[in-house]
């Protein structure tokens, strides 16, 4: 069964699962409506499988927020559906999709109408559970203006997640636009690994579905992909009004950093309104409990890449700027979180350990005011290269198989957990 809603409502959806125990799933839709749209009580999500007869699954509305400000829904409103399903741990893939019935309203598309939102399951679906999209999207933008558009998911399961751009099943678009080019020839770059979309709009008004899927790896086999579809308005701006303005990590152009488990996140941004508009800022998709504070045009954040992250590798920060005069943007920070241990290279001066001598050659001698530590050895990437366990305050490191460069110690008391940590040189 396929369910058709009220095309005025539907500005796009995606699909996602979520593992609960044994062979019981949780589906979940989620479907973007503009403030005037009426959504539905229910929908259904069509089931195919080559080696497993499933039924459709009727999900029921669980929430609904619309978002609209004297500019218009600037803001998509969000329906959500959930329903739980028993699926046998042997099926394969299958597809699932969602029939929109948009209407065929679309600037970039042919057949609007007979689009759907779709999953794809590749792998035996077994105990996993698909990334989710998680940012509200934003759904008005102005003609010429380049936006970033918030295409982050999360997974719970330590798989590797790649996005790229996507077509629309049951459309095909217009001459002048393709999967790569949904704004025609209006440039667009997506970032492979953070879903974050740079798009400058079209000169011309109209209404695009931008498609974007998500791949989900488990090692060299895919286990799914899921898409985001969301219907944008390109509007001309007769507020006359500019968007507020964010730097980059630490008021640079780059927003993009690395960290290894144990380090800790910690960096700040600067935004800027020329209206003189008061901006509002908030997290814009989920921070894994990183905290954002504010000091006037200056945004702080903060967070300790502890055990909580074992399961995942990448993380991105949305920020969304708000200036209350239908100026609205999002900007996305990516964190890539290495399989290392950090290094701690601001060096904890206050603690007793001397190292020496530095540079060093085929040795290093360290003492240190603790017995029973654990000492390593790692390069700057964060690379374990020697490990051991002293007994003594005073110790000798044999660096013969070490080559030149800088590397860092760091010893932790076996008793209290304290961590010290010294840079060195190796040169001969």
């Amino acid at each position: 069964m396929n369910l058709i809603v009220n095309a005025t409502a539907d500005y796009g959806g995606q699909i996602s699962y979520k593992h609960l125990g044994g062979n019981n799933f949780e589906f979940e839709y989620r479907q973007f409506y503009d403030s005037q749209g009426v959504v539905p009580n229910t929908v259904s999500l069509n089931f195919i499988s080559p080696n497993c007869s499933i039924n459709n699954a009727t999900l029921n509305k669980v929430s609904a927020q619309a978002n609209s400000n004297n500019c218009g829904p600037n803001l998509a409103g969000v329906a959500i559906y959930r329903g739980i399903k028993t699926i046998p741990s042997t099926c394969s893939n299958f597809q699932i999709t969602y029939s929109t019935g948009r209407g065929n309203m679309f600037s970039n598309l042919n057949d609007g109408h007979l689009g759907k939102v779709q999953l794809n399951i590749y792998d035996s679906i077994g105990g996993n559970s698909s990334p989710v999209f998680t940012s509200t999207p934003i759904i008005n933008i102005y003609t010429g203006e380049t936006a970033i558009l918030n295409f982050s998911a999360i997974e719970d399961d330590g798989d590797s997640l790649f996005y790229r751009f996507s077509t629309v099943p049951g459309s095909s678009f217009k001459s002048g636009f393709s999967s790569i080019s949904q704004f025609g020839n209006f440039p667009s770059s997506l970032n492979n690994f953070t879903g974050a979309l740079s798009v400058t709009a079209p000169n011309t008004q109209g209404l695009y579905l931008i498609a974007i899927e998500v791949m989900e790896y488990r090692g060299n086999v895919l286990k799914s992909t899921s898409q985001r579809q969301i219907a944008i308005w390109v509007n001309t701006n007769t507020q006359n009004n500019h968007n507020p303005t964010i730097t980059g990590i630490n008021a640079t152009s780059n927003f993009n950093t690395s960290l290894c488990h144990g380090a800790v996140l910690n960096f700040y941004a600067v935004i800027n309104d020329v209206d003189n508009d008061p901006i509002i800022a908030s997290l814009s998709s989920p921070s894994f409990g990183t905290t954002m504070t504010r000091s006037n045009d200056t945004l702080y954040f903060r967070r300790v890449i502890d055990s909580s992250f074992a399961n995942v590798k990448n993380l991105s920060l949305g920020v969304k700027l708000d200036d209350g005069n239908c100026g609205i943007i999002n900007q996305v920070f990516s964190v890539k979180i290495n399989p290392c241990i950090a290094t701690g290279i601001i060096e904890n001066k206050e603690q007793e350990l001397a190292v020496y001598p530095n540079p060093a050659n085929s040795f290093l001698l360290l003492e240190h005011t603790a017995s029973n530590v654990d000492v390593h050895v790692l390069d700057i990437t964060g690379k374990i290269l020697i490990k051991s366990l002293h007994y003594t305050s005073k110790d000798k490191i044999n660096l013969t198989n070490i080559p030149n460069g800088i590397y860092f110690l760091t010893i932790l008391n076996t008793k209290n957990n304290q961590r010290i940590t010294k840079k060195f040189v190796v040169a001969r």
